[in-house]
């Protein structure tokens, strides 16, 4: 068993000792497919429990190719473990979870994606302007939809940046 795991394991709430369990309104992932559904999968509740029989209400966040990434209801800290050492209620296999994990927005990052939205919503705007006009007219529209696409690239590059600052690589 990970050293890790039992820590976390072992510093448990004991419902025998009249704690309640958290609530953290999540449910499982439905298929499991591809895409955007790896990264809305995520975040669940399950119960963990480790080869001693050790049992954790935790917040399923993620999986790589050999980890289990979960969370404490309540905390939070990050553990990963070994995908063998740990079995879950309702999970034949927890390997057949997706690849990815759940990252939540920062504030910063918060901004940038509706700074994101408001622009989408111009080009959009542009592009009819530039579409119903014509001669000097349509090549000033056609200048001002190029820059705001250009601005809509750097700040999908800075909402990158941001959350690998904030993240580290994957």
């Amino acid at each position: 068993m990970s050293a890790a795991l039992f820590a976390v394991l072992a510093g448990c709430g004991d419902p025998d000792k009249g704690e309640a369990p958290k609530v953290f309104k999540a449910s499982p992932p439905g298929g499991g497919g591809g895409g955007d559904s790896e990264a809305k999968a995520y975040p669940f509740e399950a119960r963990l429990v480790n080869k001693g029989g050790v049992e954790i209400d935790a917040v399923i966040v993620g999986r790589t190719s050999s980890e289990l990434i979960f969370q404490r209801r309540g905390e939070p800290k990050r553990y990963r473990v070994p995908l063998g050492d740990v079995t879950a209620d309702g999970f034949s296999s927890l390997s057949q979870l997706p690849l990815g994990q759940w990252r939540p927005d920062t504030e910063r990052i918060k901004a940038l994606r509706r700074d994101l939205e408001i622009l989408d919503a111009r080009i959009v705007d542009t592009g009819e302007e530039a579409s119903s006009s014509q001669g000097a007219r349509q090549r000033a529209f056609a200048r001002q939809l190029a820059e705001l696409q250009q601005e809509r690239a750097e700040t999908e590059a800075r909402i990158e940046a941001e959350f690998l600052q904030e993240y580290g690589p994957e």
